[in-house]
Formats: C-alpha cells, sequence, structure tokens
C-alpha cells in the first residue's frame, strides 16, 4: 500500500522484483525423510513410523503424524506448514485403495505420506512466496504479478487472468492452497533451489481426498467416541499471552507521555520521513520497532488493523496509507485483532486459517469463557459466515467478535474503547 506515486514505481518495478522463494536447506529435508526403496532406507522408515505411532496400533493419526514432522522426524519448518501437512495426510491415508475406511496411515501408506509430505512443502514455499499478504489466500493481483517467480519455477504462462481462473476452482475469487497445489502438481513446478525432490512425488501419488468425518483423520471410532464425549471437558483454549507487555509496548493513551512515545515510534517506523506508513512499513514496524513478533506473525489481525486505521481520518480510500493522525487508532485496532486473532487460532484447530461448522460448535465453552453464551452454534455459524462459503474466515469472525465484544481469556488489559471504536468496521 503506497502514495500513487510509490505506487506506480512499484509496479514498474514488479518485473525485476519479484517474489522470491524462501532459502531452504532441501538437501537436510531429503535426508530425514527417507523415502527410497533400499533397505536401508525401508528399516530408517519402519523405526520412524513406530516413534510415530504413539499407541502403538500400527496406524498414525493426523495429531500423531503432525507431532511426528516436528519430533521425530525433526523438521518445524514443514511442522509450521500446516496445509502442506493435511494435504499430505489425505494424500496417503487412501493410497492402499480402501478410500475413506479408517482415515489414518498404515505402515504400507507410510512412505507415500513422506513422499506426499515432501512435495506438498515444496509447493507450500512457492505459494508462501506468492502470498504477500499471509492470509493463506492467492489474489488475482498476487498471482499475476509472481509470473517471473512460476517461471523459475518452471511454469511459464501467457495469460494469467485464465489462468487463474482455471486454478481457482471454486471460483470464490482466491486460490486457495489445496487449488494451487493440485495446479502446481500438473505443471510440475519445484521451489527455486530443489534439485533433491523424486520424480515419483509429481508422477506417482494418489489424489487427496477429504475425511469420512472431520475427526476420523484424528482418532479411531472407538477414540472418536471417547473423545465426542470428552469435548465439554476438553475445549480449545487460548494461548497463554503476555497481555500486559502488548499493552505497554502498545501506547493508546491519550496522556502526554503515551503521545510523546506514539510520535517517536511513527518516526522509527516511518522509514522514508514522508510523515506515512505504508503496509510494508508497518509490518516490519510491529516486529522490529514495537518488538512483538507475536503480533508481526499474526498476518490476518495485522491486515484487519490496517484496513481499519487507513481511513480513520475520514478520507476512504484517498491514499490507503497510515498518517500521523491514524496512527493511534492502527495502534488500538492492531492489540484488538491480535486479541481476536488469538481466539480465533484456537478455534481453528486444523490450522487452515477458516473455521469449519465442527471446529466453531466444539469451541462453546471457550466462546462463554471469552464472554459470549451461545444457545445455536448452527444459527450463529450461518451468521458469522456471511459470504456462504461454509467456512468462517478471520474477518468475518472478527466483526462477529468485536459485535459481541469477546475478549481472549486472560486479556483484562485491553482498553474499553477499543471495542466501541471499531464494531461495525470492515
Amino acid at each position: 500500500m503506497q502514495s500513487s506515486a510509490e505506487e506506480a514505481a512499484a509496479r514498474a518495478a514488479l518485473t525485476q522484483q519479484p517474489p522470491q522463494c524462501e532459502q531452504i536447506d532441501w538437501h537436510t529435508i531429503s535426508e530425514k525423510l527417507p523415502t527410497a526403496k533400499d533397505a536401508a532406507s525401508q528399516e530408517r522408515r519402519k523405526k520412524l513410523f513406530d516413534q510415530i505411532d504413539n499407541n502403538g496400533n500400527k496406524r498414525i493419526s493426523l495429531a500423531e503424524a503432525d507431532k511426528g514432522v516436528r519430533d521425530a522426524i525433526g523438521l518445524p519448518e514443514v511442522f509450521d506448514a500446516k496445509p502442506a501437512m493435511m494435504m499430505a495426510y489425505k494424500c496417503a491415508k487412501n493410497a492402499d485403495g480402501n478410500a475413506g475406511s479408517d482415515d489414518l496411515i498404515d505402515p504400507k501408506e507410510f512412505r507415500v505420506f513422506l513422499l506426499a509430505l515432501r512435495h506438498y512443502f515444496d509447493l507450500w514455499v512457492i505459494f508462501s512466496a506468492v502470498d504477500v499478504s499471509g492470509d493463506r489466500r492467492l489474489s488475482q493481483e498476487e498471482f499475476a504479478r509472481a509470473q517471473p517467480l512460476f517461471k523459475q519455477c518452471g511454469c511459464a504462462i501467457e495469460d494469467p487472468e485464465a489462468v487463474f481462473r482455471e486454478v481457482d476452482r471454486d471460483g470464490g475469487g482466491m486460490i486457495l492452497f489445496d487449488e494451487f497445489a493440485e495446479w502446481s502438481t500438473k505443471k510440475h513446478l519445484k521451489a527455486v533451489g530443489d534439485d533433491d525432490e523424486p520424480d515419483e512425488a509429481l508422477d506417482g501419488l494418489p489424489k487427496a481426498t477429504g475425511f469420512k468425518r472431520y475427526s476420523g483423520a484424528m482418532q479411531s471410532p472407538e477414540e472418536e467416541a471417547a473423545a465426542r464425549a470428552a469435548l465439554t471437558q476438553q475445549p480449545p483454549k487460548c494461548e497463554q499471552i503476555d497481555w500486559h507487555t502488548i499493552s505497554e509496548k502498545l501506547p493508546t493513551a491519550k496522556d502526554a507521555a503515551s503521545q510523546e512515545r506514539r510520535k517517536k515510534l511513527f518516526d522509527l517506523i516511518d522509514n522514508n520521513g514522508n510523515k506515512r506508513i505504508s503496509l510494508a512499513e508497518a509490518d516490519k514496524g510491529v516486529r522490529d520497532a514495537i518488538g512483538l513478533p507475536e503480533v508481526f506473525d499474526a498476518k490476518p489481525a495485522m491486515m484487519m488493523a490496517y484496513k481499519c486505521a487507513k481511513n480513520a481520518d475520514g478520507n476512504a480510500g484517498s491514499d490507503d496509507l497510515i498518517d500521523q493522525k491514524e496512527f493511534r487508532v492502527f495502534l488500538l485496532a492492531l492489540r484488538h485483532y491480535f486479541d481476536l486473532w488469538v481466539i480465533f487460532s484456537a478455534v481453528d484447530v486444523s490450522g487452515d486459517r477458516r473455521l469449519s461448522q465442527v471446529e466453531f460448535a466444539r469451541s462453546q465453552p471457550l466462546f462463554k469463557q471469552c464472554g459470549c453464551v451461545i444457545e445455536d452454534p448452527e444459527t450463529v455459524f450461518r451468521e458469522v459466515d456471511r459470504d456462504n462459503g461454509g467456512m468462517i474466515l478471520f474477518e468475518e469472525f472478527a466483526e462477529w467478535s468485536t459485535k459481541k465484544h469477546l475478549k481472549a481469556v486472560g486479556d483484562d488489559d485491553e482498553p474499553d474503547e477499543a471495542s466501541e471504536t471499531f464494531e461495525g468496521s470492515r
């Protein structure tokens, strides 16, 4: 988000400065995922499977696979790529030909899981580079400006608009990771610098399919029954946040000392000294000047705060930048939407930055702790899901949560002004 002159310069520079893939040690990734068919690799896979199969039932659940990638395999960067993990799991769980029979991975399917994990993580690295906004969806503009990167990854696109419509299978106007992954696999895309991926991953993986039931991927039928009975005792929980420190680092009060701190903070973030803060400057400033890496990582909350503040002076859409008068609103909004992001992330068990009806329904105890009692979860879900897409996005959740005055568990520091200021803002 830039001034008109900056925007023109940025657009002219797009072909010289396309998005770039994060640098990954692909050799180490391959070393830690024994996918070869030789005897030594088979033995390593067997030991790895047994390490991940915590309960020894010769089946790996989604929860076990998720934890195993981090702890047994030792790949935290892959562990953090939840959409890639989900695609790999959905791909492997039916590799034995019994689609939807148990939604678990058995020893025969484990090699497919490792191949798929390697493959979809590669595609996630590309997807994340294109996803400049960090909302885990690709807009048409993000897709179009990434053509130089796609060419580097193995696919030259002549008509970005037509290809975007092709990839956007559901016609929702945004490309989700599963849509991107299906298209990228067909086009044999590979992240820049990745020369180690087995060709088999591109040609031999089974189709990723949905789960027979939502929680079936996570438990056996017996485990599922026990888990359902325990839901009211074990609702999702908010991450523990040092809210006092968050408040201390965001000077939102109206006293003279806070005003002076805001002025200094604004000048620190305003790198080019034009008395305007762009989205890129705000993003970097939250991490470096304000010193809140946890808020920096909450990109959807950052985006909501920026959109809220940039029009606070009443000139909606005039320059899409934050001036000094709007900076206090930005800090208030950042505090507010980060609070809601903590709640949203707790409910979002799958980690795909969308809330399913099941996730929403099972979180009623948490919502009650956060200040909202829901009598009819199904009706409220439809109310919150404004676009009727069957999933609640953060923007939709934030609008509803603000109206209901939700606050994350343990957050007693947020100014009441925040909820009142942002109610109804979009």
